[in-house]
């Protein structure tokens, strides 16, 4: 066990991983109009929102991951008032971090999602955050860095060549035309995820 704690500490590709019992309900955090909030209110895409909006989906590829409200998921039994109380929370602690962090590097934080579960009872971060999750612009220009280069034929597919550390290549991914290891480079957060 203690040549494990040490593996983990000290190699960036180990993982210590805890397995959740996942909520069924993803959480959405929007700081500009776009994507599904665009096509079903009509509002001008990129129209700031202040306050950011939260919003919950159901976890549901059959239906297309309806909106749901927080009486809904409730009453289905797909968490408790306090869960869901506690997610938003984490949440919008979540969108003040990445909101700063992306506008120091010159980009929007448009929305994202995050998905939660338990573990002994208590709500943990259940997902990771990545440009498939999540929009981001350029903030000068408004040019997408995100999913939606692939969803409205901004870019082409690539991926991109990693050098490792034993003098190998690996392939990380599929990016858009480089856009979101753009935004991941523009921030830092690209070296310390793949050294």
């Amino acid at each position: 066990y203690r040549l494990f704690k040490f593996f983990l500490k000290h190699n960036h590709y180990l993982s210590h991983l805890k397995k959740l019992t996942m909520i069924p309900v993803e959480c959405v955090i929007r700081n500009y109009a776009a994507g599904s909030l665009v096509r079903r209110l009509g509002v001008s895409e990129g129209q700031q929102l202040t306050p950011p909006t939260f919003e919950l989906f159901l976890k549901n590829d059959a239906l297309h991951d309806p909106m749901v409200n927080e009486s809904l998921a409730v009453s289905f039994g797909w968490a408790t008032a306090e869960q869901l109380a506690e997610m938003k929370r984490l949440t919008y602690k979540a969108n003040e971090v990445l909101s700063a962090l992306f506008d120091a590097a010159g980009m929007l934080l448009v929305d994202f999602k995050l998905e939660f579960g338990l573990f002994n009872g208590q709500i943990v971060l259940g997902d990771e955050f990545s440009p498939d999750g999540c929009r981001l612009w350029d903030k000068a220009t408004r040019k997408k860095l995100d999913k939606d280069r692939f969803r409205q034929g901004l870019g082409g597919e690539a991926f991109r060549r990693l050098p490792q550390p034993d003098g190998g290549v690996a392939l990380a991914g599929r990016v858009a035309a480089g856009a979101p290891i753009e935004a991941l480079d523009r921030t830092g957060l690209w070296g310390r995820l793949l050294p």
